[in-house]
């Protein structure tokens, strides 16, 4: 328990148990845009996962300034063992940043931008259609690189350095997201329902 291994004061007891009360609101905002199914368009999936973003974006927010007044009440001795405590918590994956880590480097990255070709040939798109879709798969490599400059190991050491960092990340994911979601919603809006249909299982099948 951090508070055996600090063994605060009075005054840091009370801000700890601030920390602690904001840390449970910051799991129940995650909880509940965590979605019991996920949707079956593209368009609704991508949404999906602005909601999940945006919620680990607000659960930050409302942790860290709770974080940084309790580290900056303590001694650093104080300081080292909460640090230690903290990475411990990390090794046994108990962190969100592992979670992060993996929406950063997997659902959200794209390695080699969307199949142009197949689309192309199975929903045998017009003039405009293919124009949108290059547009699409343009801002799709945009957000991929995006991503790949703040997807790097998390160097930070102290535990309000790591939140920020996180904070950072999760706000270049949203930006990320804004950029193709933008283009999705224009290409899959131009589309007829059976061409709807049709993509909806190539990108299932893409991801």
């Amino acid at each position: 328990d951090l508070a055996d291994q600090v063994q605060p004061n009075q005054e840091q007891q009370g801000l700890l148990d601030a920390l602690k009360a904001a840390s449970v609101k910051a799991v129940d905002i995650m909880q509940q845009a965590c979605p019991g199914e996920l949707p079956s368009t593209p368009t609704g999936r991508l949404a999906a996962m602005r909601t999940r973003v945006d919620a680990m974006l607000k659960a930050v927010e409302v942790v860290r300034p709770a974080l940084d007044k309790f580290y900056q009440s303590l001694s650093d001795e104080q300081r080292e063992r909460f640090i230690a405590v903290d990475q411990g918590e990390q090794a046994s994956g108990a962190q969100a940043g592992s979670n992060l880590n993996d929406l950063c480097q997997g659902d959200l990255r794209t390695k080699s931008g969307l199949p142009i070709d197949r689309i192309e040939r199975t929903l045998h798109l017009n003039t405009d259609q293919e124009m949108g879709l290059r547009s699409l798969d343009q801002a799709t490599l945009d957000s991929a690189k995006m991503l790949q400059a703040k997807c790097q190991p998390d160097q930070s050491l102290t535990p309000p350095g790591r939140l920020a960092a996180m904070q950072d990340r999760l706000q270049v994911m949203e930006k990320a997201l804004d950029t193709t979601q933008a283009a999705l919603t224009k290409f899959y809006g131009s589309l007829s329902d059976e061409q709807k249909a049709q993509f909806d299982r190539i990108s299932v099948r893409a991801s």
